[in-house]
C-alpha cells in the first residue's frame, strides 16, 4: 500500500494509512462520515471523535462535537489505549558543524553505512547511531564513567526541558482561556453525493489518481493562503493563542502538517514553475517536494522535466545525489548545474559500493570526479564545476535533530574535549562506528550481484533493503546463473509482485525493463518511466 500511494498518489506511507484507518471508522459511523464531508467537522475534529464513538453514540457525540472544540473533545471523551499521542511533533533543534573536508566525507560514507543497516539516512539517524557507538568507544578507553548527566550542555538541556514543559502548559492554559471566544460557527455545504465507486481495478486506480492529483493543487493553495495568514500573524488577529491551536480548531490540521505546505508555497515563490506544474497536474505532491529541495530558478525547468520522467524512488535518489556533492563539497553552487548526469549517478553508486565493501574505511574511495549536466563553457568571469572529492579545506554541515539528540552531541563533544582522545570529534565517532559494524563488510563473487544493486531492492518502486536474487528468466525455463541473468529484489516484491504476475522483468541486469501491473499501468526503461494507464 505504501509503494502505490508514493508512485500512483504522490503521497507518503503513512498518509496513505492514516486515510484508509479513518475511511474503515468512518464506514461504521455514518452521521459522522455525512458531517465531515459537508464540512460541519473539520477532519481533526473527526480523527478525536471517530476513534471514540460507536454507531449508538456517534449521534450524541457529534451533537457535542459541533459547538466544541478539538481540545475541549479531547479532554471530554475517555482516549483508548490505541490512540495515537495528541502532541505535535517532537521539538527539534539544527545542530552546525564546522569540519574539514575529510571528515565531511566520512561522514557522508557513515551516513551510506547507517543506510545499510537500519533503511534510513536521516540526520536523526544517522546522529543518533554515531553517539550510540561514540559514547561506547569513550567509555571502553577513558575507562571511567563520562558523568555526562553533570555536564554544562546537559544542564542546559535540562534547563531547556524545563522550560518548553512550563512553555505547552501556557500554550494550553492561553489555549483553554480563548475558546469561549472563538467563533465556531462553520459553512456548512451540500453532502456531495456518493459516486458509484468502480469495481475495475484499473477503473479505481483511476478515480484514486484523480482525487489525489486534485489534492496536491488544493494543499498547493492551502500552503500559499496559510504562509501569507502566518506571515500576517493573522491566527492570534482571529483570537487564537498558539498557531497549533488555529491549525486544530480552523483549518482541521496538524501543525506539522500545514507547515509542510507552507514550506512547498515558501520555495514555490522561488520558483513559481514548480507550483505551476503541480497545479496543472503535471507533476504531483512528492515530485514538487522534492523538485523544490534543489532546483534554482535556473535549473527548475531542467527537474521538473527529468521528474515527469522518474518514478518517485529515483527522483529522489537524484535529489540526493545533488544534496550530497553540495554538502560534501561545501559549493552550494553545484545546484546550479541541474540533475545529475548518468555518470555521477554511477560514481554515487560506487561510493555505496566501496562502503558496503569496507573499501572507504581503509582510504580507498574511488577516484572519480563527480558531474551534474552539460558541463559550463569556461568563459572570462565564470567558475566550472568544482570537484567533488576529498581534500583541502573547511565544509559547514546542518542536521536537522530532536532536542534530545542535540543536546547529547553537546555533552559527547565537550566529554571527548576532556578525554585523552586526539583528533576531531566527527572523526572520532565515524571511526568508532566504523569499527563496531566493520564485520558487515562484503568482498568476493558471492556478492557480485548484490553489490552491483547496492543491497537493494530493483523494483523501480521499491528500493527496499532485506534483498534477495532473482533469477530474470527462471531457472525453470532455462535461465543462467550469469550475473545478467539475476537481480536483487525484496520478498515482498519477490514473492508477491514477480511470482503473482505483477512485477515483470526484462532481461538483462543491470539494465532491466520493468513492467508493473496485473494489467500493465507503468513501464520503467533503465531509469525513464512510461505510464501506461
Amino acid at each position: 500500500m505504501a509503494l502505490y500511494s508514493l508512485e500512483r498518489c504522490e503521497r507518503s506511507g503513512r498518509w496513505a494509512a492514516e486515510s484508509r484507518a479513518m475511511a474503515r471508522r468512518l464506514a461504521k459511523l455514518p452521521a459522522i462520515r455525512a458531517a465531515l464531508a459537508s464540512g460541519a467537522i473539520s477532519w481533526s475534529m473527526a480523527e478525536v471523535i471517530s476513534r471514540r464513538a460507536s454507531p449508538e453514540s456517534e449521534e450524541a457525540i457529534l451533537e457535542d462535537a459541533k459547538t466544541a472544540t478539538v481540545r475541549a473533545m479531547r479532554t471530554r471523551l475517555p482516549a483508548k489505549a490505541s490512540d495515537p499521542d495528541p502532541e505535535e511533533d517532537p521539538p527539534m533543534r539544527t545542530l552546525t558543524v564546522t569540519m574539514s573536508a575529510s571528515d565531511a566525507w566520512a561522514l557522508e560514507c557513515t551516513r551510506q553505512l547507517v543506510q545499510a543497516i537500519e533503511g534510513n539516512r536521516s540526520d536523526e539517524s544517522v546522529v543518533y547511531a554515531l553517539l550510540a557507538e561514540g559514547e561506547t568507544t569513550m567509555l571502553d578507553v577513558t575507562k571511567r564513567s563520562l558523568d555526562l548527566d553533570s555536564s554544562p550542555a546537559r544542564q542546559e538541556a535540562k534547563r531547556a526541558a524545563e522550560y518548553r514543559a512550563e512553555s505547552v502548559a501556557w500554550q494550553r492554559e492561553a489555549e483553554e482561556m480563548t475558546e469561549d471566544s472563538l467563533d465556531l460557527e462553520v459553512e456548512v455545504a451540500d453532502p456531495i453525493p456518493d459516486a458509484p465507486i468502480p469495481t475495475d481495478p484499473i477503473e479505481l486506480d483511476g478515480a484514486i489518481r484523480a482525487l489525489a492529483t486534485d489534492l496536491a493543487a488544493k494543499d498547493a493553495v492551502v500552503g500559499d493562503l496559510a504562509r501569507r495568514i502566518f506571515d500576517a500573524n493573522g491566527w492570534r488577529r482571529l483570537g487564537y493563542a498558539t498557531e497549533q491551536q488555529y491549525a486544530h480548531e480552523r483549518v482541521g490540521c496538524s501543525l506539522a502538517s500545514l507547515r509542510g505546505r507552507m514550506t512547498l508555497s515558501r520555495r514555490g515563490k522561488q520558483l513559481p514553475a514548480v507550483l505551476d506544474a503541480l497545479a496543472a497536474k503535471t507533476i504531483g505532491y512528492e515530485h514538487a517536494a522534492l523538485v523544490a529541495r534543489v532546483a534554482t530558478p535556473s535549473t527548475v525547468d531542467a527537474w521538473i522535466a527529468r521528474a515527469k520522467e522518474r518514478t518517485t524512488r529515483f527522483l529522489r535518489e537524484e535529489v540526493e545525489a545533488v544534496e550530497m556533492m553540495a554538502r560534501v563539497s561545501g559549493h552550494p553552487e553545484i545546484l546550479d548545474h541541474g540533475p545529475p548526469d548518468a555518470e555521477t549517478l554511477e560514481a554515487t553508486k560506487a561510493l555505496r559500493r566501496s562502503v558496503l565493501t569496507g573499501d572507504a574505511f581503509e582510504g580507498k574511495l574511488p577516484d572519480f570526479q563527480m558531474s551534474v549536466g552539460p558541463e559550463p563553457e569556461e568563459e572570462e568571469g565564470t567558475r566550472s564545476l568544482p570537484k567533488v572529492r576529498p581534500g583541502a579545506g573547511r565544509v559547514t554541515q546542518r542536521f536537522r535533530l530532536a532536542e534530545d539528540t542535540y543536546w547529547h552531541w553537546k555533552a559527547l563533544e565537550a566529554a571527548f574535549r576532556r578525554s585523552p582522545l586526539r583528533g576531531s570529534f566527527v572523526a572520532f565517532l565515524c571511526r568508532a562506528f566504523w569499527e563496531a559494524w566493520k564485520h558487515l563488510a562484503v568482498r568476493g563473487k558471492d556478492y557480485e550481484v548484490l553489490l552491483r544493486d547496492l543491497f537493494l531492492c530493483s523494483n523501480p518502486v521499491c528500493g527496499a533493503t532485506g534483498v534477495e536474487e532473482h533469477h530474470i528468466v527462471f531457472r525453470s525455463q532455462g535461465g543462467s546463473d550469469e550475473a545478467h541473468n539475476r537481480t536483487c529484489l525484496c520478498g515482498r516484491c519477490h514473492r508477491h509482485g514477480v511470482h503473482e504476475g505483477r512485477l515483470k522483468a526484462t532481461p538483462t541486469a543491470p539494465e532491466i525493463t520493468w513492467t508493473i501491473g496485473e494489467t500493465p499501468i507503468l513501464k520503467v526503461e533503465g531509469r525513464r518511466r512510461i505510464l501506461l494507464s
